[in-house]
């Protein structure tokens, strides 16, 4: 068949596909169609995407970051089976770890930090 063939039925596809789907939920469409094996996706709003779909299950986790309290953040899209993967809190504030970092693992003593700090250094 040509490819004006193919075109020419366009229209008549079309319609019949609307008449199927007109009085069906977006996502009846989604599972009746994939379980024929048709790769589709229902389109989806915002908060459908982010609340609703099994597809994209954690890719916005919840995370409580120091200032702001609870928030969602962006996941990793890719998913391994034998590296997962999961964020645990949200990213620092600047200068919230100074004490960890310079005290605990550079080993300055509290007093160097608190000078540092009061200098303007950190």
């Amino acid at each position: 068949m040509t490819l004006a063939a193919r075109l020419a039925n366009q229209d008549a596809l079309d319609a019949d596909v609307a008449r199927w789907t007109g009085g069906r939920d977006k996502f009846q469409v989604q599972g009746q169609l994939r379980a024929a094996g048709v790769p589709c996706s229902a389109v989806q709003t915002p908060g459908e995407r982010v609340d609703h779909d099994p597809d994209t299950d954690g890719l916005w986790p919840t995370v409580t970051h120091t200032a702001m309290g609870e928030v969602r953040v962006d996941g990793l899209p890719a998913r391994f089976s034998k590296t997962p993967w999961r964020i645990e809190r949200g990213a620092a504030c600047l200068g919230e770890h100074n004490e960890r970092v310079f005290g605990e693992l550079l080993g300055l003593s509290a007093n160097e930090v608190a000078q540092l700090a009061e200098e303007g250094v950190i």
